[in-house]
């Protein structure tokens, strides 16, 4: 055996997983209006356009994103609720939630998914104004997605803990 071998080990599929997602991200701009509405807390900013960074790879990690979207949307709806483009940031985090229970394979990631959107929607109608040209056409749309979902994933929204029988209340 050589003395000067040197012990080469493969790198570990963590490494190699890394080096095969790692892209330049580019935040979409359909999502630039919650980077407007959230531009004045500077640390909550700062997290925010990290999550957008995530929502916009091409290889997302559904869990991180649902935990950060669920967190903006609700910690910080009174900015929503209290700014003309509120609805507007409020149906992109809509989006987001919808695209989880979409595209996410597994199905404890839908589950929390369709969770977060009747959450917030919870949280939208106990809490904003609600007029023909606030947050009302967004509920409007919203449960008319929920209505357009397949058997499958529209029982994701029937068994969830936040019951659609109470959202009429």
């Amino acid at each position: 055996m050589e003395e000067n071998q040197e012990c080469i080990t493969p790198p570990s599929a963590l490494e190699v997983n890394i080096a095969c997602t790692r892209v330049n991200v580019t935040i979409d701009p359909k999502y630039e209006i919650l980077l407007r509405l959230m531009d004045k807390y500077l640390g909550a900013f700062d997290g925010l356009k990290n999550l957008l960074r995530e929502v916009c790879h091409p290889y997302k990690n559904w869990a991180f994103i649902l935990k950060g979207a669920r967190n903006y949307s609700l910690n910080y709806f009174h900015v929503l609720k209290n700014n003309p483009q509120g609805p507007d940031g409020a149906r992109t985090y809509f989006d987001i939630f919808f695209e989880a229970v979409r595209d996410a394979k597994e199905r404890s990631i839908q589950t929390e998914a369709a969770d977060d959107i009747l959450l917030f929607f919870l949280k939208i109608l106990k809490e904003a104004d609600i007029k023909p040209k606030g947050f009302l056409p967004l509920l409007h749309d919203c449960l008319r997605q929920i209505a357009q979902c397949d058997d499958d994933v529209f029982s994701l929204f029937a068994t969830s803990f936040y019951q659609m029988n109470r959202l009429g209340e």
